[in-house]
Parts: structure tokens; C-alpha cells; sequence
């Protein structure tokens, strides 16, 4: 029997003799254009440097964007406002609170929307709206789950707010059992022909038999009355809606439509829609007065196709079915090349498309959530993204020039390394994707926010006595 094992030692000597040489030739003549990529065979045994704690004082901020910037960013883009430079420099790596870059932090970051939650804890009956919007990392209904639960029970409301016609999560999402019948048509933000405008969910459903079938798993209190409320476009002429068995005529003459269904306490409702010309969007579950939480997740996008809905649409939706507050959530999938750290193209798209917003919904506060941690593989090693930092800087831009609250979530949940530890830890709070936050995970994240609503709310409080 021949020694195999004597192959493989002269076929390791033999190749890494070559490689010397080849590094040595590299070296002397200067050739790079088939350069090799440094590494450390000990890295593994290595400590990381550390950041700056969670508890690190403000005054450290200059040592830790230092830190980021010679950690992941050589190419950091530099901002020559010295204002914005101040306010960033000073409030953008702050966790765990909302931050307004144009308010000192004794006011709320949300003054519009935190008065209206005093009016609502001193009894007032009326409705205070949120929507939600974002990609993957709050589909399902995950982190505005525990979100949602929390501000309405503090508050009052109760329901799962919107539900779109179909849903490639409606299997995994618990917070509403949601089932649907017949043929269904769909356009969405990935369409190139609509012959309806999007829905802040980014989604029309057309039907010529189809049904929807909900029941609300939010709701435990069997005498409050839920309206049922059909979400939907233009009809041509008066539309027949089969509800729970029962035909009834409506008028939908407006671009969006808000349609009263039922009002009783039942938490189920079955509508049947037969006319695939007329667009629907969803059904809502709320409230007659309190919060309404509305989770609008696309899975795969960045927000920037949000630039593809119709500005005479948002209008309508303003006047039918104000948000008093709209929550930007975005970023994980900006990050989709390891090495990227330049996001300074996003920043100017991404600006004309939230002006979009503001321009159609007048009324309406916003907040900026900045994209959660994620990770890539460097050098045999997960890691949190090289240019999270420049990432998080274009984000802060964004609120800064649009007169937007702003919550740093990457430093809320933990900063650098957080999405690998969350992932590999018992019980984890992660995927192995080292992106995507799990159930357990995500309702910490909900919670995380709820606690900074809270914060901002005292501020007001404060100024009320």
C-alpha cells in the first residue's frame, strides 16, 4: 500500500515554496495587478479591540466615531456643514433615545405626536395613528408586535391595524390569523405597468371571486367594538361587498377609499370582492378610539422605491386616514456588497423621496429608525458591516435635512458585533443569516423603541405641569 500522507506533505511544501516566491516577486517588482490578500493566522487568538460601553458618557463620542471611522471607514465621506458636523458628532451615536438634531434634548423629538398621547391619557376619544414602514426586519408584524401591545396599553386601542389583501408572511405572522380564497391579481413596487397607485404598503390586489378572511389575536377583550374598515381605490360606480355573508352596496369614488365594514365586536370578518377592477389594499382592524399601529414591511427593498407612489394618492390618504406619525425603518438591504462604504448616492435619492412624503402628508411627524446591526464574513470571521457607520452618518442626514426625529437602533440594540452574538447565543435572538432578528429578538427591539417613545413622552409631561 502506497503513503498517501507523504503526497500531501510534499504537495504542501512544494505549494507554499511557490507562493513565497511568487510574494517575494510581488514585492520586488512592484507588479500588484495579481496581488494576494494579507492575512493573519492568528487572528483567531487575537482580542478585538472594544468600543467605547453602552454606558460611555456623551463626552466620549469624539473617541468612538474615531474609532468607527478608523475601524471601518476609509473613505468617510466629509459633511463641511459645521453645524450638521456639531449635531451629528454630538447626537447621532445616542442609544436608546429619540434624537431631534433640531431641538435641544430637554424637548421631545416628536412634540406633535407626544401632546397628542397626553390628550389621549386625559380621556380624550380620538385616534392616534402610526405607520409603520419598512423591509424585511418588521415583517410578520415583528418588533411593531410588542411595540403596538405596549403604547396601547399604556394609551388605549387595541386591534392589529392593517392587513394587506394577500401576504407572503401571513403564515408566520401571529398577531392575526390570516387566510384568503379565490384568484387574486397583484402590482406592487417591483411592477413596471400599475393601473392603480401603490398603497403605503406597496401593494394593489384585484379580484373577480376572491375572499379574505381575518381574525384579530390581539384582541382579548370580547365587548369592545373593532371596525372592519375595507382600505381600497376607485370603483366605477357603486361596488357590491359580500361581509360575513351579507351583500351590501358601497361608494368608492375617491383615488383611496376608506370603507366602514362592520363595527360589531366580532373579531373575524369575511369579505368577498367580485370585480378585478376595483383596487383593494388591505383591511384594517382598530380601534374607534386610541392607537392604531399600521406594520407596512416589503421584503428586499430600501425605501427608495417608496419614490413610486402617487403624490395626488398620499394627498387623499392624508385627508381619509391621517398618520399622525410615519416610521421610516430601512437599511439592512443597502448593505448587500461586504465592503461597501460609500452610501452617499442613497443620501440623495433617498432625500427627495421622504420630501415626497412630507410634501402629501402635511400633518404628519416622522421618524427615522436606522438600520439594525448585520454582519458579513471577514477573514473567516463574522463581523458586523464595514460601512455601518457611514450608513448610520446618511441616515442622521436624512432626519437632519428633513426636520425628522431620529433613533440610532445599531446602537440601541448594542452596537458593533451585536447581530453575531445575538445569532450565536442560547437562547439566540438572531437568524444565522446574521441579519434578521428572530421573534425573541425582534421583541426586544420593539421594546427598545417603546421605552425611547416614553422617554420623549415624559419630556412633554414635564412641560405640561
Amino acid at each position: 500500500m502506497k503513503n498517501y500522507n507523504k503526497k500531501v506533505v510534499e504537495f504542501t511544501l512544494l505549494t507554499t515554496f511557490i507562493l513565497l516566491l511568487y510574494s517575494v516577486y510581488i514585492s520586488v517588482s512592484g507588479n500588484n495587478a495579481l496581488s494576494l490578500n494579507n492575512i493573519s493566522i492568528v487572528s483567531d487568538v487575537l482580542l478585538e479591540t472594544k468600543l467605547p460601553t453602552k454606558n460611555s458618557s456623551i463626552e466620549d463620542s469624539n473617541s468612538f466615531t474615531n474609532y468607527l471611522i478608523n475601524k471601518s471607514d476609509t473613505s468617510l465621506e466629509v459633511i463641511k456643514d459645521p453645524v450638521i458636523v456639531e449635531k451629528e458628532v454630538v447626537k447621532y451615536l445616542t442609544a436608546k433615545e429619540l434624537i431631534s438634531f433640531n431641538n435641544d434634548s430637554n424637548s421631545a423629538a416628536l412634540p406633535k405626536f407626544m401632546q397628542k398621547l397626553l390628550t389621549l391619557s386625559r380621556g380624550n376619544k380620538k385616534k392616534v395613528r402610526i405607520a409603520w414602514l419598512g423591509d424585511s426586519i418588521i415583517e410578520g408584524d415583528l418588533l411593531t408586535k410588542s411595540f403596538r401591545k405596549r403604547i396601547q396599553q399604556y394609551f388605549g386601542g387595541f386591534g392589529v391595524g392593517f392587513v394587506p389583501a394577500t401576504s407572503i408572511t401571513a403564515g408566520f405572522r401571529n398577531t392575526v390569523t390570516h387566510k384568503w380564497k379565490g384568484d387574486w391579481k397583484e402590482e406592487s413596487f417591483k411592477s413596471n405597468i400599475l393601473k392603480a397607485p401603490l398603497f403605503l404598503s406597496g401593494h394593489t390586489f384585484y379580484t373577480k371571486n376572491g375572499t379574505i378572511i381575518l381574525s384579530d389575536k390581539t384582541i382579548f377583550d370580547t365587548i369592545q367594538h373593532i371596525e372592519k374598515c375595507l382600505l381600497c381605490g376607485k370603483a366605477k360606480g357603486e361596488i357590491q361587498i359580500s361581509v360575513n355573508g351579507q351583500a351590501k352596496q358601497y361608494k368608492a369614488g375617491k383615488l383611496f377609499n376608506r370603507l366602514v365594514l362592520d363595527t360589531s365586536t366580532d373579531h373575524e370578518i369575511n369579505v368577498t370582492i367580485e370585480d378585478d377592477s376595483f383596487p383593494i389594499y388591505g383591511i384594517s382592524l382598530e380601534p374607534q378610539s386610541g392607537i392604531v399601529v399600521d406594520n407596512f414591511s416589503f421584503r428586499g427593498i430600501t425605501g427608495l422605491e417608496l419614490g413610486k407612489l402617487d403624490s395626488a394618492f398620499l394627498v387623499n390618504v392624508n385627508e381619509e386616514n391621517n398618520y399622525d406619525l410615519v416610521v421610516l425603518e430601512y437599511g439592512a438591504n443597502l448593505m448587500f456588497r461586504p465592503n461597501d462604504v460609500d452610501y452617499s448616492w442613497y443620501r440623495s435619492h433617498i432625500m427627495k423621496v421622504v420630501n415626497k412624503l412630507r410634501k402629501a402628508m402635511p400633518n404628519s411627524e416622522f421618524l427615522i429608525v436606522s438600520t439594525s446591526d448585520r454582519a458579513f464574513r471577514y477573514e473567516e470571521t463574522w463581523k458586523t458591516a464595514v460601512g455601518m457607520n457611514n450608513l448610520l452618518k446618511a441616515q442622521a442626514e436624512l432626519a437632519i435635512n428633513n426636520n425628522a426625529a431620529f433613533f440610532n437602533m445599531y446602537a440601541s440594540m448594542g452596537g458593533w458585533g451585536t447581530i453575531v452574538n445575538w445569532a450565536d447565543n442560547i437562547p439566540s435572538l438572531a437568524n444565522k443569516d446574521y441579519i434578521h432578528p428572530n421573534f425573541l429578538g425582534a421583541e426586544k427591539l420593539g421594546n427598545l423603541l417603546f421605552d425611547a417613545f416614553m422617554k420623549d413622552y415624559k419630556k412633554v409631561c414635564k412641560d405640561s405641569i
